[in-house]
């Protein structure tokens, strides 16, 4: 039986303004890079959208004359807060699609403490404040990593006496926090996605079949992970880069039933999207040409190679 979690309109209306909590400057900031995107994100996430932009410029939606994408491929999401994939359905660009690979953490917000002691997502601007607001329901009053706060928060640490603490602090480990079988497609809702690809599972939807494809709403068995996550062993000071993430995992995604239609195949795309257009230039008129006299005149060399009727074809090229 799925466990399904709703949440407060509060927390999905993303156009609501940001709660307002205290900045926290980590000591690792300087000469510190920290991102949320995996290792290999960028690569294999990335090519993947382009299969899936690729395959959706091939079709239209029955509303619009556009493809049904019309990005061009270095503006698609990546591992950024951007949607991954714009399609055009009743209006250009009115459908979002948050593509992923079966990959173990999807969406990740980075968490510190604030004043009062209450672990908080930080960094603005990398996920909605209504995704960020779910993430912080969930870790609640968690009681994360026994208490304690994880050393580098405190002052850098060099990767050898972090190897140390690490040992002796078997708190530090990972995490696990239950949270409901939608917790995801509410993530994804908020960022403005109606719509997941799932590579190998196919196309689901976020709350809302918005486009009436027939596709099932995105509902598994998911918690939250609570990491230390390593981002660089040594800045240009020495010290480790480091920062605690939460990130929200399917855990049985093999488990998932897959949808009828999908968004990275031209045989799996819904039925009801149709052939793009093509924009071929249409073909000039070409009278007869006048007979001319058989000399060895120049044009008559040109009549005798048959150049004139490539001329004339150069109409139906789209160059």
């Amino acid at each position: 039986m799925s466990k399904s979690i709703k949440y407060s309109r509060t927390l999905v209306d993303y156009l609501m303004p940001p709660k307002k909590t205290r900045k926290v400057k980590s000591p690792l900031a300087d000469g510190c890079p920290i991102g949320d995107a995996g290792a290999g994100c960028s690569v294999s996430g990335k090519n993947y959208e382009i299969k899936i932009a690729k395959t959706c410029k091939t079709v239209r939606s029955p509303y619009m004359e556009l493809p049904f994408n019309t990005q061009p491929m270095d503006t698609l999401g990546g591992c950024g807060a951007d949607i991954d994939i714009k399609l055009n359905w009743r209006a250009e660009s009115d459908i979002g699609v948050e593509a992923k690979r079966p990959t173990p953490d999807w969406m990740q917000m980075k968490l510190d403490k604030n004043k009062e002691g209450i672990w908080v997502g930080v960094g603005a601007g990398k996920i909605p404040p209504a995704s960020k607001m779910i993430f912080e329901t969930i870790i609640g009053a968690a009681n994360l990593f026994g208490g304690k706060t994880p050393t580098f928060l405190e002052h850098p640490v060099t990767h050898s006496e972090w190897t140390t603490i690490k040992k002796e602090t078997p708190e530090f480990k990972d995490t696990y926090i239950p949270c409901g079988d939608n917790t995801i497609s509410q993530l994804y809702k908020a960022k403005g996605c109606q719509y997941i690809q799932v590579d190998g599972k196919g196309l689901y939807h976020t709350g809302e079949d918005t486009c009436d494809f027939g596709v099932p709403y995105f509902e598994c068995p998911q918690r939250v992970r609570i990491r230390l996550k390593v981002h660089t062993r040594s800045n240009k000071k020495g010290h480790m880069c480091l920062s605690v993430m939460a990130a929200a995992q399917p855990t049985k995604l093999k488990d998932l039933k897959a949808s009828t239609y999908s968004l990275d195949a031209v045989a799996k795309l819904p039925p009801s999207l149709l052939p793009a257009k093509t924009s071929k230039t249409p073909s000039p008129k070409v009278g007869p040409s006048p007979k001319k006299k058989k000399t060895s005149s120049p044009s008559s060399v040109i009549s005798n190679n048959n150049l004139g009727t490539l001329v004339a074809g150069i109409g139906d090229l789209n160059i």
